[in-house]
């Protein structure tokens, strides 16, 4: 924590002409800037002492370099994708390699296969595809992928009125996305307190646990890289229609989109939105199960 305070007591200054100093609101933000980060360290701190897995690698692109761009083919047309990813972790047992992927997020995130379906939310797993390609090139044999995962360092605000009861503290942030749904997997990744899940007394998972079997993993992968495929050809053949989404609880693309001045979409002069029913986590593994994952 003391190290952290004195990274951000020497970075602070330095951003933009000392602009987080200028203002008490601005160094108010500085100090929320602070607390995120000092909690952020608390958080992967105990998180490591609680997993086996351990970075491989970090910031880590595909772009030709170590690793080179995902390569995809859809209906005759390739496509070259480049990126990079926060964090690859390792973690060995004597009869496997497990390798999985942590996505940084400023803001809270959660995955839902519903999302996936749609394709909007592919980057995660997109970034595990990448992972499950290439291999030979990060650990120089064969592996298998164990799960994508959000680290969020989003912060809520303290409560004031009802403060956390003198010796209590906050529960440690989990890691949300998908796992295995294997025991030693789940142990290795650092059990119910890292992640979203939870075993029963029998040894299977809870229903609400965020686990899918290595078949299933496999079938989402092969689903994720078809979809990109299909919305890259779309963009490269000009498809540029307006068909925003809304969902059953009223979220729609348009709340936060910079360019509604652009496409001028009003529901009000006869536009439709794309309504997107709810899916169940069931109900997408079994569409993309009997579509093969393709």
């Amino acid at each position: 924590v003391a190290r952290m305070n004195k990274i951000v007591d020497d970075l602070l200054p330095l951003l933009h002409r000392e602009i987080l100093l200028t203002s008490a609101r601005l160094r108010f933000l500085g100090e929320r800037i602070r607390e995120t980060l000092v909690q952020a360290v608390i958080t992967l701190t105990k998180q490591a002492k609680k997993s086996e897995f351990e970075p491989l690698a970090v910031e880590i692109a595909f772009n030709g370099d170590r690793l080179p761009p995902w390569y995809l083919c859809h209906n005759g047309k390739e496509i070259n994708l480049y990126g990079q990813i926060d964090r690859i972790d390792i973690a060995k047992t004597e009869e496997k390699i497990y390798l999985r992927v942590i996505d940084y997020k400023s803001g809270s995130a959660s995955l839902k296969l519903s999302d996936i379906w749609y394709g909007l939310s592919l980057q995660l797993l997109a970034y595990l595809a990448v992972v499950q390609a290439n291999m030979t090139n990060l650990i120089g044999k064969d592996g298998e992928c164990a799960g994508a995962l959000y680290f969020s360092l989003y912060q809520p605000y303290k409560r004031v009125n009802n403060p956390q009861p003198e010796g209590q503290t906050a529960a440690m942030a989990k890691l949300d996305g998908l796992i295995l749904a294997q025991e030693h997997v789940f142990a290795l990744m650092g059990g119910k307190d890292v992640v979203h899940a939870s075993l029963r007394k029998d040894g299977s998972f809870t229903k609400n646990s965020r686990v899918v079997e290595k078949k299933e993993m496999l079938q989402l992968l092969q689903f994720v890289s078809k979809k990109i495929g299909e919305l890259a050809a779309k963009v490269l053949a000009g498809d540029i229609e307006i068909k925003p989404y809304k969902k059953p609880d009223g979220r729609n693309a348009c709340t936060f989109c910079p360019y509604v001045s652009v496409c001028c979409f009003d529901p009000a002069v006869g536009n439709h939105y794309r309504y997107l029913p709810s899916l169940s986590k069931e109900e997408v593994l079994e569409v993309i199960k009997a579509q093969g994952g393709r």
